[in-house]
């Protein structure tokens, strides 16, 4: 694994994994999910229901149209870009070593391009020849992943710069990208509306993809550029209602279709005469509401605190310098004084006379000669975040790129003759 990949690990696999095995478990009891609850329980809750491991007969001829959860799907895809992730992370370090950060944001953006042109052409291939287990596997929807890297990416590289005259523009002016994607979507309905029964066309797939990518990015422009510029899209943003459907949006996900077809089986919205297709959406959401609010408030918020190791009740030494970090990633741990021999003279008197041994760190006590013990590794060090502008393209989470930084730093002091 890589370093610091442990606690993203954790963190990803408590957001996503445990909620989805607990909803499919109850959706599987009532209403009733088809192939859940058989011999073949182990592909649903193995996320491998799309692959060849298991016959979807069952599951085309069912009257639910489907198997497990409808929407899971896509899960696969997402938890295998969170698995992939970090090799990515360490890609564009070794690829963008050395270099200042408008060759470094080429590098990466050229990289991300070329990943979702290969993306574009395996969802076209894919959908034609009906492999769905690679159409909705996370290189098939690279292109939309892809998106959202580069804007941050771009994001970072500009951080601290004045404003270009296109950043000016978004912030100025949020209210047409919005009026563009929602066309976007509305042409995407009228000019290419595939049946379910049909084999979608090659040209239908890939302009479906490109056009979806590219209203996904005009949505999401005003929320990342010139955030406090004012505006129809942030006041709309800026609704708490918005927000916390997005806090609870994973249970959404999950239980809204099989909530919506069991509405129609027992023909709920036939409580409304004349106003069927208004009333199951109003119940849809009502129901699919409280229900993803109470996954999320008696299961889900309860399991995540457990995404962070539990700290010890003592209290722990301040983070150490880059120096002890570095002595400590390269093996040295408890005899440091052979490593890095203390120097006689003022300095070493002063740092003494300060509380500090020679390396800079708090001594047990003032004026005593017991040596200080190095505490463990910290789990995250902020003098190596920015060693790569371009790991924040993939989030907090990512892996720490302190393969490379340590041991430079490390020879450094070390040539300096601390």
């Amino acid at each position: 694994m890589t370093p610091g990949s442990d606690p993203y690990a954790r963190r990803r696999f408590l957001r996503i994994l445990p909620p989805y095995w607990l909803i499919l478990t109850l959706l599987a009891l009532y209403p009733g999910l088809t192939g859940v609850l058989t011999d073949d329980w182990w592909v649903f809750y193995g996320l491998l229901q799309l692959f060849p491991v298991y016959d979807t007969t069952a599951c085309l001829t069912a009257e639910t149209a489907g198997c497990g959860i409808p929407t899971a799907v896509t899960l696969p895809g997402e938890v295998w870009f969170y698995v992939l992730l970090p090799f990515y992370v360490l890609l564009i370090a070794a690829l963008a070593k050395g270099l200042r950060a408008p060759r470094w944001l080429r590098t990466e953006l050229l990289l991300l391009g070329a990943l979702a042109a290969a993306s574009v052409l395996a969802r076209v291939w894919s959908g034609v020849q009906g492999v769905p287990w690679v159409f909705y596997s996370t290189f098939g929807t690279f292109l939309w992943l892809a998106l959202g890297m580069a804007i941050a990416a771009v994001s970072v590289a500009r951080e601290g710069k004045p404003p270009t005259r296109a950043q000016e523009l978004i912030s100025r002016h949020p209210t047409p990208l919005w009026a563009a994607a929602i066309g976007i979507c509305a042409a995407l309905g009228l000019v290419y509306p595939i049946p379910v029964q049909e084999q979608p066309e090659a040209l239908a797939i890939a302009v479906d993809m490109i056009a979806l990518g590219a209203a996904g990015v005009l949505f999401m422009l005003p929320a990342v550029v010139g955030e406090s510029g004012g505006g129809l899209p942030r006041r709309v943003l800026s609704i708490r209602l918005l927000g916390w459907l997005g806090v609870i949006s994973y249970g959404l996900y999950l239980f809204h279709i099989p909530i919506e077809r069991e509405l129609l089986r027992v023909g709920a919205p036939g409580l409304l005469p004349g106003f069927s297709l208004i009333a199951l959406l109003v119940m849809s959401v009502v129901v699919s509401v409280a229900c993803a609010a109470a996954s999320y408030y008696l299961f889900e918020k309860p399991i995540l605190r457990f995404k962070e190791p539990r700290r010890r009740a003592r209290s722990l030494p301040a983070a150490p310098s880059n120096l002890q970090l570095s002595v400590q990633l390269l093996g040295v741990r408890d005899r440091r004084e052979d490593v890095l021999p203390a120097r006689e003279g003022p300095d070493r008197r002063q740092a003494l006379q300060h509380g500090l041994d020679p390396l800079g760190e708090p001594r047990v006590g003032i004026g005593s000669e017991h040596r200080h013990e190095p505490h463990p590794l910290p789990a995250h060090d902020p003098s190596c975040e920015r060693f790569h502008p371009g790991v924040e393209s993939a989030g907090r989470e990512g892996t720490l790129a302190v393969l490379d930084v340590v041991p430079r730093h490390a020879l450094q002091q070390l040539e300096a003759g601390i």
